[in-house]
């Protein structure tokens, strides 16, 4: 038992120092000829999947200078350097120099200070991927042999080569060849040829974008494809997005912010198919669609994108309250029974209608669903206690109550309702009440008048499902 936990631990100690976890290595390495830049490394991904960089899976170079021991220089925990991509580490000329690159996933400027006679590791949350020289070690004025040197060139990975190593080395010829001087930066922000397997693409695109049965949440997105082997589609909200990287694959979902991200739109189909039914949209927003055919081998992905868009259907805000008349000329004082009303007690005084889509067609295909509702005094009323005067009033939906309302000196709230009115229709509501014994006061005098209003900021509608 104690040789087989000994054996296991052995194990994983290997895969912690990154003996099976290699993916990244230097790809070139400039040290001027003249001045102090510029001076930097191409750091190549060979691992043949996308490396997004984070506080737990963060590039770092370690610098040894002049025989001292490597320790930590840079930290980037940011940005994502695609397979076969490459990201440049440098000098601002440098870092400018290579932004051009066909290559090129991101840029880190950094004021390297190394002098041909230094050496560099590179490691991947926390992992050695690749050394540069040997630390620890002083080679004197440069790392030099097969007519190869550190100091005052520009030198890039000899063919072939397409891993790091996490052997120290003293000859760069092993595994570097001069492309030229320190002041020529040629080559950066291009991956070596040798190390990228070329792809090829779809000669003809997908055509015919449509878009059909579009909701306030869902929509059908359709092409005709094209003569690639499969499909990738990629929605953005709100502006167009952002292209694949070919050599990465994406997981689509239909289910729109579910599917792999893609700059900052998502994957929402990729397979052979010519339409997919989008869902989990957001009602009244713009929706831009961008369709790329693809080869298989390579995940070759061919340019430029067949493109559309759509909108989804906003909620409808057209709905409103108007009255329904069936006002009472008069309240007789007699009219004093007690809440809650039913259908044939206390006195109809008002009514008023709920129209979803405000009387016309809408095409939010939801209905109007009123939860609360404030009523207060209009312009005429005189009538001005009213918590003095009522003793109790109801609404009605038919001879269906609905809510007793709250009375206030000078307004009436009826919350927990269900008022519906169905898409494109109407809803009636009657209002009942009765009256205290007195109903007067030195404010209410026999004969004054209540006069009712609802207006739009005294109405919440459902949280879903509703038009406004």
């Amino acid at each position: 038992m104690k040789q087989f936990l000994l054996s296991t631990i052995l194990i994983l100690s290997l895969i912690s120092n990154g003996i099976f976890g290699q993916s990244v290595m230097i790809s070139q390495y400039i040290e001027t000829n003249s001045g102090t830049t510029p001076k930097g490394i191409e750091i190549f991904n060979h691992s043949g999947s996308a490396i997004t960089f984070t506080a737990g899976n963060n590039l770092q170079i370690f610098q040894g200078t002049n025989g001292g021991a490597c320790g930590a220089l840079v930290n980037i925990t940011s940005g994502t350097l695609g397979a076969g991509k490459v990201w440049v580490i440098g000098t601002a000329d440098l870092v400018t120099a290579a932004a051009g690159g066909a290559d090129i996933a991101g840029t880190t400027t950094q004021g390297f200070t190394f002098n041909g006679d230094d050496a560099l590791q590179v490691r991947l949350g926390g992992v050695l991927q690749d050394v540069f020289g040997t630390c620890g070690t002083d080679p004197g004025s440069d790392w030099s042999g097969g007519g190869v040197s550190t100091a005052n060139n520009n030198i890039q990975i000899n063919a072939g080569i397409c891993t790091g190593t996490l052997s120290n080395w003293s000859d760069p010829s092993l595994r570097f060849n001069t492309v030229g001087t320190g002041s020529d930066m040629t080559g950066f922000g291009v991956s070596p040829a040798s190390c990228v397997t070329s792809c090829t693409a779809p000669t003809t695109q997908a055509t015919s974008y449509t878009a059909t049965s579009v909701s306030m949440t869902t929509a059908s997105v359709n092409w005709t494809r094209g003569n690639g082997n499969n499909v990738l589609v990629i929605a953005r909200a709100g502006s167009a997005p952002t292209g694949p990287t070919s050599g990465t694959a994406y997981a689509g979902n239909a289910a729109y912010g579910s599917g792999a991200a893609v700059g900052s739109g998502f994957a929402v189909y990729n397979g052979t198919g010519t339409s997919v039914a989008l869902t989990n949209l957001t009602a009244g927003t713009t929706y831009h669609i961008a369709v790329y055919e693809y080869n298989n081998t390579g995940t070759c992905y061919l340019n430029p994108a067949l493109t559309g868009n759509f909108t989804t259907i906003a909620i409808s805000t057209a709905s409103d309250i108007i009255t329904a008349g069936g006002e009472s000329a008069t309240i007789p004082s007699t009219n004093i029974d007690a809440g809650p009303l039913t259908s044939a007690t206390g006195q109809q005084v008002w009514q008023f209608t709920v129209r979803d889509g405000g009387g016309a067609s809408d095409p939010d295909n939801l209905p109007t669903i009123l939860e609360d509702l404030v009523i207060t005094q209009n312009g005429g009323n005189a009538m001005n206690d009213w918590d003095v005067a009522i003793q109790s009033v109801d609404l009605f939906d038919g001879t269906t109550h609905l809510a007793t309302g709250v009375v206030t000196s000078n307004q009436i709230t009826f919350t927990g309702l269900t008022i519906t009115a169905p898409d494109n229709g109407t809803k009636t509501i009657s209002m009942r009440l009765s009256l205290n014994c007195p109903a007067t006061n030195s404010n209410n005098l026999d004969g004054d008048d209540f006069v009712f209003q609802i207006s739009q900021g005294n109405v919440t509608e459902a949280a879903s499902g509703t038009s406004q």
